[in-house]
Protein backbone atom coordinates (compact mmCIF):
# COMPACT_ATOMS: atom_id res chain seq x y z
CA UNK A 1 0.00 0.00 0.00
CA UNK A 2 3.23 2.19 0.52
CA UNK A 3 3.95 2.55 -2.85
CA UNK A 4 0.86 2.87 -3.90
CA UNK A 5 1.05 6.05 -2.16
CA UNK A 6 4.08 7.28 -3.07
CA UNK A 7 3.34 6.68 -6.61
CA UNK A 8 0.13 8.37 -6.54
CA UNK A 9 1.89 11.65 -4.34
CA UNK A 10 4.76 11.14 -7.13
CA UNK A 11 2.52 11.28 -9.59
CA UNK A 12 0.76 14.31 -8.25
CA UNK A 13 3.84 16.61 -7.70
CA UNK A 14 4.88 15.84 -11.26
CA UNK A 15 1.81 17.02 -12.94
CA UNK A 16 1.89 20.09 -10.49
CA UNK A 17 5.34 20.98 -11.61
CA UNK A 18 4.52 20.14 -15.12
CA UNK A 19 1.63 23.03 -15.38
CA UNK A 20 4.18 25.37 -13.61
CA UNK A 21 6.94 24.86 -16.51
CA UNK A 22 3.71 24.36 -19.24
CA UNK A 23 3.60 27.41 -21.85
CA UNK A 24 0.24 26.97 -22.39
CA UNK A 25 -2.78 24.70 -22.12
CA UNK A 26 -6.31 24.56 -23.32
CA UNK A 27 -9.10 23.91 -21.23
CA UNK A 28 -9.89 20.18 -20.27
CA UNK A 29 -6.34 19.09 -21.62
CA UNK A 30 -5.63 17.06 -18.25
CA UNK A 31 -9.37 16.26 -18.60
CA UNK A 32 -8.35 13.90 -22.16
CA UNK A 33 -5.35 11.96 -20.47
CA UNK A 34 -5.95 8.21 -20.64
CA UNK A 35 -7.16 6.78 -17.89
CA UNK A 36 -4.79 4.18 -16.65
CA UNK A 37 -2.11 3.62 -13.73
CA UNK A 38 -1.08 6.83 -12.00
CA UNK A 39 2.80 6.69 -12.29
CA UNK A 40 5.68 7.01 -14.59
CA UNK A 41 4.26 5.95 -17.52
CA UNK A 42 1.81 8.16 -17.65
CA UNK A 43 3.33 11.49 -15.92
CA UNK A 44 5.16 11.52 -19.12
CA UNK A 45 1.96 11.62 -21.29
CA UNK A 46 0.63 14.35 -19.03
CA UNK A 47 2.35 17.29 -21.14
CA UNK A 48 1.49 17.94 -24.28
CA UNK A 49 3.77 19.93 -26.08
CA UNK A 50 1.97 19.78 -29.26
CA UNK A 51 -0.60 22.80 -28.34
CA UNK A 52 2.00 24.70 -26.49
CA UNK A 53 2.96 28.37 -28.11
CA UNK A 54 6.80 26.98 -28.37
CA UNK A 55 6.60 23.54 -28.64
CA UNK A 56 10.54 23.31 -28.86
CA UNK A 57 11.23 25.03 -25.43
CA UNK A 58 8.37 23.02 -23.97
CA UNK A 59 9.52 19.66 -24.82
CA UNK A 60 12.96 20.69 -23.37
CA UNK A 61 11.93 22.32 -20.06
CA UNK A 62 10.06 18.54 -19.98
CA UNK A 63 13.01 17.05 -20.16
CA UNK A 64 15.12 19.23 -18.02
CA UNK A 65 12.26 18.09 -15.80
CA UNK A 66 12.16 14.90 -16.05
CA UNK A 67 16.05 14.94 -15.61
CA UNK A 68 15.39 16.58 -12.44
CA UNK A 69 13.00 14.08 -11.02
CA UNK A 70 15.48 11.12 -12.14
CA UNK A 71 18.17 13.11 -10.02
CA UNK A 72 15.79 13.51 -6.79
CA UNK A 73 14.00 9.62 -7.09
CA UNK A 74 17.96 8.79 -6.81
CA UNK A 75 18.55 10.72 -4.04
CA UNK A 76 15.70 10.00 -1.75
CA UNK A 77 16.11 6.19 -2.38
CA UNK A 78 15.30 4.21 0.60
CA UNK A 79 13.10 6.81 2.44
CA UNK A 80 9.62 5.79 2.75
CA UNK A 81 6.33 7.44 3.09
CA UNK A 82 6.39 11.43 4.71
CA UNK A 83 10.29 11.48 4.79
CA UNK A 84 10.49 10.56 0.97
CA UNK A 85 7.89 13.04 -0.10
CA UNK A 86 9.68 15.65 1.70
CA UNK A 87 12.86 14.52 -0.04
CA UNK A 88 11.50 14.68 -2.75
CA UNK A 89 9.95 17.88 -2.72
CA UNK A 90 13.41 19.57 -1.46
CA UNK A 91 14.97 17.75 -4.52
CA UNK A 92 12.69 19.15 -6.75
CA UNK A 93 12.31 22.50 -5.71
CA UNK A 94 16.17 23.00 -5.33
CA UNK A 95 16.14 23.09 -8.75
CA UNK A 96 13.19 25.14 -9.66
CA UNK A 97 13.61 28.83 -10.75
CA UNK A 98 11.80 29.98 -7.37
CA UNK A 99 12.14 27.35 -5.05
CA UNK A 100 9.83 29.33 -2.55
CA UNK A 101 7.13 29.54 -4.96
CA UNK A 102 7.42 25.76 -5.58
CA UNK A 103 7.56 24.91 -1.83
CA UNK A 104 4.53 26.89 -1.09
CA UNK A 105 2.81 24.81 -4.01
CA UNK A 106 4.15 21.74 -2.75
CA UNK A 107 3.02 22.73 0.74
CA UNK A 108 -0.15 22.97 -0.48
CA UNK A 109 -0.26 19.86 -2.92
CA UNK A 110 0.47 17.90 0.04
CA UNK A 111 -2.38 18.89 2.14
CA UNK A 112 -4.57 18.37 -0.94
CA UNK A 113 -3.59 15.02 -1.02
CA UNK A 114 -4.03 14.29 2.78
CA UNK A 115 -7.69 15.31 2.05
CA UNK A 116 -7.83 13.01 -1.21
CA UNK A 117 -6.69 10.58 0.74
CA UNK A 118 -8.77 11.05 4.35
CA UNK A 119 -11.87 11.13 2.03
CA UNK A 120 -11.07 8.05 0.09
CA UNK A 121 -10.77 5.95 3.92
CA UNK A 122 -9.32 2.43 4.29
CA UNK A 123 -9.88 1.80 0.49
CA UNK A 124 -6.92 -0.33 -1.32
CA UNK A 125 -5.37 -0.77 -4.50
CA UNK A 126 -7.61 -0.55 -7.73
CA UNK A 127 -10.74 1.12 -5.58
CA UNK A 128 -8.52 3.64 -4.03
CA UNK A 129 -6.66 4.89 -7.04
CA UNK A 130 -9.97 5.25 -8.49
CA UNK A 131 -11.36 7.09 -5.45
CA UNK A 132 -7.97 9.51 -5.38
CA UNK A 133 -8.77 10.31 -9.24
CA UNK A 134 -12.41 11.14 -8.69
CA UNK A 135 -11.31 13.44 -5.44
CA UNK A 136 -8.48 15.36 -7.37
CA UNK A 137 -10.89 16.11 -10.32
CA UNK A 138 -13.49 17.12 -8.22
CA UNK A 139 -11.10 19.39 -6.39
CA UNK A 140 -9.81 21.18 -9.63
CA UNK A 141 -11.12 24.43 -10.47
CA UNK A 142 -13.48 25.32 -13.22
CA UNK A 143 -11.59 26.93 -16.24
Amino acid sequence: MNRTLVSIAVAALIASFGSAYAQSSAPGDAAAAPAGKPGPARAEHHLDCSKAKAPEKCEERHKEMRAHFEEAKKACEGKQGDEHRACMTDAMCAKAPNPEKCQERAKKGAERFKQMKQACGDKQGDELRACMREQHKNAMPAK
